[in-house]
């Protein structure tokens, strides 16, 4: 063998020697670090461990019938809850239901109060329009005169013979009829002939008397000719008389009342007077009476 590779084989041999020296001190610390790792984990203090027995589903689940009251019973607990929801829904239901009730009752209630109010109003109204009935002022109606006359000057006419006609008028009312404004017109036609058709007079300004209760006023005297007395008295004509009246209340000029009125008048036999002049039985019959508020 050549001097060269006996000496690298020495070598080898010499490396491979101290390699198996060095292998047992390494495990001896490897030994002794591990033995004082386990020295020090040994001396902590662990918290005793506490056995957890098992608990059976059954118990979980245990029934929760009403009244018992299960508290350990996860069943218990979530039919607990439901009826809780159940409960708050239901009282917001019927929290709902007395809202609306009460609205409706407010609601009618308004109603109701509305009509009551409206109801007393019209009462009201309705006494007033009875009261203002009952003691307004009433011109009716309530004679006549009718006399004759000879060689009488008329609105600058002479006749030798007629007759001169008036209507009275009466009130009846409660409360006298102030200013009482009477217009008069009268009209001759065939006795078989229709009413005649009158036109008021407007009597806007006028100032008339005051017509206490139970007193009369007298229209304006009227008057017929020699040929329309003669006509009337032998019945082949008629007279209409016409009366129109316009009065109120004492100091209240906010409402006028209004009577119109058309008298038939129609000689019926004949009769001394007690001035000793010819004056007539008449028949009368009221043909029209209209009474309004103006």
């Amino acid at each position: 063998m050549p001097r060269g590779y006996r000496c690298i084989l020495v070598a080898f041999v010499g490396w491979l020697s101290l390699a198996n020296a060095q292998s047992p001190r390494a495990e001896t610390k490897q030994t002794e670090a591990q033995s004082n790792q386990s020295d020090t984990v040994t001396t902590v203090a662990l918290p005793p461990i506490q056995t957890i027995e098992p608990v059976d589903a059954s118990e979980l689940n245990r029934p929760c019938d009403p009244p018992k009251d299960q508290r350990d019973s996860d069943l218990c607990a979530q039919w607990k809850a439901a009826d809780a929801a159940r409960d708050a829904a239901d009282w917001t239901r019927w929290g709902v239901v007395l809202g609306v009730l009460g609205t409706l009752g407010l609601f009618w209630t308004l109603l109701y109060t509305r009509k009551a109010v409206l109801g007393g109003e019209a009462s009201l109204e309705h006494a007033r329009i009875v009261s203002r009935a009952q003691l307004r002022p009433w011109l009716i109606y309530e004679s006549y005169w009718v006399g004759t006359f000879k060689d009488a000057t008329i609105e600058g006419k002479k006749y030798e013979y007629g007759a001169l006609l008036k209507l009275e008028m009466k009130n009846t009312g409660q409360t006298p009829a102030a200013n009482a404004l009477v217009w008069t017109d009268m009209k001759t036609g065939p006795a078989d002939g229709d009413t005649p058709v009158f036109v008021p007079c407007d009597l806007t300004g006028e100032v008339g008397p005051i017509v206490g209760n139970g007193q009369s006023v007298w229209s304006a005297e009227r008057y017929l000719g020699p040929l329309e007395y003669d006509d009337w008295k032998a019945g082949r004509t008629h007279c209409w008389f016409y009366m129109n009246a316009t009065y109120g209340y004492p100091g209240d000029d906010s409402t006028k009342y209004n009577t119109q009125t058309v008298v038939c008048l129609r000689p019926d036999g004949e009769m001394i007077g007690p001035d000793g002049e010819n004056t007539f039985r008449v028949s009368v019959r009221i043909e029209g009476e209209q009474n309004t508020i103006v």
